[in-house]
């Protein structure tokens, strides 16, 4: 395979030690406090060695090594410091994923443990092993992972530990099979040595993107939730999906591919119609760098021919920031402007936005040279095989022949560092540039925490959990208590016991609103927060807050209810109103012989608590102490008031006839 011979020459010169004792000491921070980032061409970070000087590939896999690493991904649907970091480890027949900031992988694809790199995981071809894969393609959560050696692509969400795919491309839809095209023809259905991956959500649903490297096309996936079909839509390179000859059995064309690797996929979201929107890809055999626009089938800009789609000379015209040299993979900037890894020429190239001449260079002193270099150090690179950019701009490198991840830091100041990610507090150091802290709780999400998993401010709440530290929730919303001695958790006026969103200090404004606590509002109707008062009578029809308008006070309005409900040995007393002069004008009313309850008097009785004074409950309704007494002589007049009362009369004519008949 093309990618395997390519390796094998440029691992076949040894890896020496560096023997720059200046650069050695330089990293080492002796006289060089400054960034080390993109523009000077030093690489800050590595994973996979111990240090920058290091590049031998390792004697047993381990949980932080490399052997060989080749395609890397990063997820552009989230911000940067959510970005995890997706390694093909293509000589552990693994991938890994390295979240931000971290020294250890947390994230496994291909074998079950991370000290075990066997093919297939050391059994039969299924959905978990992998043989020396490619390439990683991430978007939304879902993983695509380019299993080269058994020419198929695994998908999937990345959730689980370890992956484990659910749709599997390339074999027919069948994971216990690993031919080379199925064991048959090339069809839209079929894969031969993978070698690049990448997702497109532009469109809806979304699209996977595959080089065929061994077919000499671009194969084109509809992605769907459950996986419909795993025939592709269209292919690219070849007059269809049924063939599958290098350049179409010809000379190179603007229509033809051979051997491509990396592929990349690249939009504007702010700007849907920028003509560079399209396809990146890394035409290895032809020794160029294609552009397709919006899935075209025919290429608008070729890297690495000096603009020439005809011709597939490497390193055309000689080593230059314009040529090169079994490209293996292509990364796009945020900003549109494009990387290359320039494999055969041992080095990283910068194209700004539509630009075929480089202006950058990594892994080499300068433009004309090429060679294999002496030894790992932080300046140099040995057949580079893999790209991805960070959604701040940093680059990471796949050092292939060292064995080794690189990331370059993208310069910055305090303005650019902010990723949209409001999980996080970023900031820009000196020689880390762009570092975006977790913290317990996010200040852009205040008085929000953070939903980790979804990358955004949980909110609103439905109770305290959603809420920062020391908040609790209010109908949806979460807000801080706040005292003397307990300051506001960001800051900011403490009023009637809350943190409150402004100073809030009209005679009619509160934060302590039911329902709305945190928020300074207008009492509508009713006396002044306890901590300010309006000047004038006082009491149910002195001033009140009566209005929208939380600065003025009034003399409550006519008519409004005033007073308390009260009851003293059957005399209720109702609630009166206001006259409009500040006076309360209530009526007593007399309940006897019932008594009087909290909201007026009783109609019926079911005992004699329900009655006043001496009377008693009789058949339901209350009678005088004095009438039932009188009842023992003839031609009585009884007195039974209130409903009930003919009940009680007839009660006691019934009585008396009884004493009579005895």
């Amino acid at each position: 395979m093309r990618r395997a011979a390519l390796l094998l020459a440029t691992l076949a010169i040894p890896a020496l030690a560096a023997c720059d004792p200046g650069e050695r000491a330089a990293a080492a921070g002796e006289g060089r406090a400054e960034q080390a980032t993109i523009v000077d061409g030093r690489a800050d970070a590595v994973f996979g060695q111990p240090d920058l000087f290091s590049g031998a590939a390792p004697l047993s896999t381990t949980r932080n090594s490399l052997r060989y690493p080749e395609g890397l991904a990063l997820d552009p649907t989230v911000a940067a410091a959510s970005q995890i970091v997706w390694i093909a480890d293509r000589g552990a027949n693994r991938g890994l994923g390295l979240p931000p900031g971290a020294t250890m992988p947390a994230y496994l694809a291909g074998q079950s443990d991370f000290t075990l790199d066997a093919p297939n995981a050391g059994g039969d071809i299924g959905p978990i092993g992998v043989s020396g894969p490619s390439a990683f393609a991430v978007a939304f959560g879902q993983l695509a992972f380019v299993d080269t050696g058994n020419h198929r692509v695994l998908f999937g969400y990345y959730g689980g530990f370890p992956f484990y795919p659910s749709a599997v491309f390339g074999q027919h839809g069948a994971f216990d099979r690993g031919n080379r095209n199925d064991g048959g023809a090339v069809t839209e259905e079929t894969l031969a040595d993978p070698g690049g991956a990448t997702f497109d959500w532009s469109f809806s649903p979304g699209r996977l993107v595959v080089a065929d490297t061994g077919n000499h096309r671009v194969v084109v996936f509809g992605i769907t939730s459950p996986m419909a079909s795993t025939a592709a839509l269209f292919c690219i390179g070849q007059l269809g999906c049924d063939a599958g000859l290098p350049n179409r059995g010809g000379a190179p064309t603007a229509e033809s591919l051979s051997a491509p690797q990396g592929v990349a996929w690249w939009h504007d979201p702010k700007n849907p119609s920028d003509p560079l929107r399209g396809l990146y890809v890394a035409d290895t055999g032809n020794h160029r760098v294609l552009h397709f626009n919006v899935f075209s089938s025919k290429a608008d800009l070729v890297y690495g021919q000096g603009g020439d789609f005809g011709t597939a000379a490497p390193a055309k015209g000689g080593p230059s920031a314009a040529s090169l040299r079994n490209p293996a993979a292509v990364a796009v900037d945020p900003d549109g402007s494009l990387w290359i890894a320039d494999t055969g020429h041992h080095r990283v190239l910068h194209f700004p936005k539509g630009t075929p001449v480089a202006d950058r260079v990594l892994g080499q002193p300068d433009f004309t040279t090429v060679s294999a270099p002496p030894g790992p150090s932080p300046t140099t690179l040995r057949a580079p095989a893999g790209l991805a950019v960070s959604a701040n701009g940093d680059l990471w490198v796949a050092d292939t022949g060292h064995s080794r991840l690189l990331r370059y830091v993208k310069p910055c100041d305090p303005t650019t560092c902010d990723d949209g990610n409001p999980c996080t507090d970023a900031r820009c150091d000196p020689k880390l540039g762009c570092v975006h802290d977790w913290n317990t709780y996010s200040r852009s999400c205040a008085p929000y925490s953070c939903d980790f998993t979804s990358r955004t401010c949980q909110k609103p709440c439905n109770s305290s959990r959603p809420c920062a530290p020391r908040y609790t929730c209010d109908n949806g919303k979460c807000a801080a208590r706040c005292g003397p001695s307990l300051p506001c958790p960001e800051g900011g006026p403490c009023v009637d016991g809350w943190c409150c969103d402004k100073a809030c200090d009209g005679p009619c404004e509160t934060c302590n609103q039911a329902g709305f606590v945190g928020e300074c509002r207008p009492v509508r109707e009713g006396p002044p927060p306890p901590s300010r008062t309006c000047a004038g009578p006082t009491g149910d029809c002195g001033m009140r807050c009566n209005g929208f308008d939380g600065s003025r006070c009034g003399i409550a309005q006519h008519g409004t209810p005033c007073g308390a409900e009260a009851c003293t040995d059957g005399v209720a007393i109702a609630r009166g109103q206001c006259d409009g002069t500040g006076q309360c004008t209530a009526k007593p009313r007399t309940c006897a012989p019932f008594a009087c309850a909290e909201s007026g008097c009783y109609e019926t009785c079911l005992g004699d608590h329900h009655c006043a004074g001496s009377a008693r409950c009789v058949g339901g309704g209350c009678v005088e102490l004095a009438d039932l007494q009188a009842g023992g002589g003839c031609g009585v007049a009884l007195r039974a008031r209130g409903a009930g009362g003919a009940a009680a009369i007839l009660l006691l004519a019934l009585v008396l006839v009884r004493r009579r008949a005895r």
